[in-house]
């Protein structure tokens, strides 16, 4: 693992030369419209864009405790897709994504809590039959974020009550 989460107070690390960026990690909310609304952020650095696979992005959501369905949606400010989201579910994705990191050091990745079952429960993320009590598990949501995602490239949310006709993203070569 090279990545760490960010201590809360810490500023973004200098990486200079190295292959180094960060996340700024956006949870524990939800997407609505071009915004993401109640939830929270943190930071992992020391993230190499040489070695970054799912692997690591699910471990950065497991530090953050969580363990149901999450779908993962990603943009680089000022990247070719800034301000809209690129779903981010396989490795292949990842490397797309990595391409342009090292031009700001940043990635913005935006977690989608799905619901299964029923608004308080859902299911694991491994797809086993536990089921978790969302306000045992998390608690009650006591801050609000809000930030406005650019309506460049028209962002890739799911509009409506579902998530069942998210589509994949067809990128260009310039």
């Amino acid at each position: 693992m090279s990545w760490a989460l960010r201590p809360k107070g810490y500023g973004q690390p200098f990486y200079g030369d190295e292959d180094g960026f960060s996340i700024k990690m956006y949870h524990n909310g939800e997407l609505r419209g071009n915004y993401y609304v109640n939830g929270s952020v943190d930071w992992f650095d020391y993230c190499d864009k040489n070695t970054m696979l799912m692997t690591d992005i699910d471990g950065m959501v497991k530090e953050l405790r969580y363990k149901d369905i999450i779908n993962y949606w990603y943009s680089i400010p000022g990247g070719y897709f800034d301000g809209g989201l690129v779903k981010l579910s396989e490795d292949a994705y990842v490397l797309d994504m990595l391409i342009s990191v090292l031009d700001t050091r940043l990635v913005n990745i935006f977690l989608e809590h799905v619901l299964a079952c029923s608004q308080e429960q859902f299911c694991s993320q491994v797809a086993s039959n536990i089921f978790i009590n969302f306000d045992d598990d998390f608690g009650t949501n006591t801050g609000v974020m809000i930030e406005e995602l650019v309506d460049n490239y028209g962002a890739i949310v799911p509009i409506g009550g579902g998530v069942s006709q998210v589509g994949e993203v067809k990128k260009q070569v310039l």
